[in-house]
């Protein structure tokens, strides 16, 4: 799950206190939570007035071929690229769901 903040440091912070995790990576610029099975990206967005808060939800599924598939056959909107799928905004209530192969990170 990405979430896209105006800065790292406050919100991995933030992050910290309520959750009382520590992230598995921080970078200049993003940081990862690992949740369970979630993993959980801080990023910081490159200008001032981007927009933050939830950007993309990524899903690792054992057969992408198959979900695109099945996703098409509901009249689900969304586009393949090599290292898998996005689900359109339009058919997502407004953010991007990416797919990809489990164990492909």
């Amino acid at each position: 799950m990405l979430i896209e903040v105006g800065d790292i440091k406050a919100a991995v912070d933030g992050w910290r206190k309520a959750s009382g995790l520590e992230p598995s990576l921080i970078a200049w610029s993003d940081a990862i939570f690992q949740v369970g099975d979630v993993m959980l990206i801080l990023a910081e967005v490159a200008q001032e007035d981007d927009p933050t808060g939830l950007s993309t939800i990524t899903l690792a599924k054992p057969d992408v071929s198959s979900e695109v598939a099945r996703l098409r056959e509901q009249g689900v909107v969304l586009t393949e690229g090599a290292g898998g799928a996005t689900i359109d905004p339009s058919s997502s209530h407004g953010v991007p769901i990416c797919l990809i192969e489990a164990g492909s990170d």
